[in-house]
């Protein structure tokens, strides 16, 4: 299939890629039975969806997650251009992005790293307590290596300690290291970070780190 990634806030398309789109399944006119059919040349070249249509489904996913108030997975058909909404239902893997990390309207998007599986021994979020003395440890150790009072701060600084999870600002670190630097810390905990710094680094990283030094 062809994908398309959509920022809900801006509505701009982020980015779009077209699938092979080999096959189609055709219904016959019998509205019994379906044939399956090669795709023209042609059509395999051209997007699925125009932009006028993608616009009209991400104003409806929009309406759909304001009434039910988490996010939806849907199932849609287009029938000579108008759009059918088929099927709306939570998405069962949502993991809740915790509300200081969300991207407000008119701000600069940031770029998280989970970083919680690269302390040796964690296999899974840690409980409150744990979080809380990590989040305390995380702030002192800002305070006596790095002279700051705010490394532990997420959305100016460094790291904090969230939801059960070590999270870091690349956006902010990236502004004091080079992806380099970062890979060879971070490389071996997760593999796909090499290739979300090279595609996403400098379009994600802020102008300047605000660090409160003492």
């Amino acid at each position: 299939p062809d994908e398309f990634i959509v920022n809900k806030i801006s509505k701009n398309i982020i980015s779009q890629k077209l699938g092979s789109k080999e096959k189609i399944v055709k219904l016959n006119n019998n509205k019994n039975e379906t044939s399956v059919i090669e795709q023209t040349e042609e059509k395999k070249k051209e997007f699925s969806l125009t932009k006028e249509l993608i616009l009209q489904l991400i104003d409806s996913i929009i309406n759909i997650e304001k009434n039910y108030k988490i996010p939806i997975d849907i199932e849609f058909g287009i029938e000579n251009n108008i759009l059918y909404i088929l099927q709306a239902r939570p998405i069962t893997t949502y993991n809740k992005i915790p509300d200081i990390l969300l991207t407000q309207p008119n701000e600069k998007r940031q770029l998280y790293f989970d970083g919680t599986l690269g302390v040796q021994g964690l296999e899974k979020p840690m409980s409150n307590l744990g979080i809380s003395l990590f989040k305390v440890l995380l702030h002192y150790l800002g305070i006596k290596i790095a002279g700051s009072y705010n490394l532990d701060d997420i959305r100016s600084s460094v790291a904090d300690c969230i939801g059960g999870k070590i999270l870091l600002n690349l956006s902010n670190v990236l502004t004091k290291l080079n992806s380099k630097t970062i890979l060879e810390h971070f490389s071996n905990v997760n593999k796909l970070l090499g290739g979300v710094l090279i595609k996403y680094g400098k379009q994600y990283k802020m102008r300047l780190m605000s660090v409160k030094l003492e």
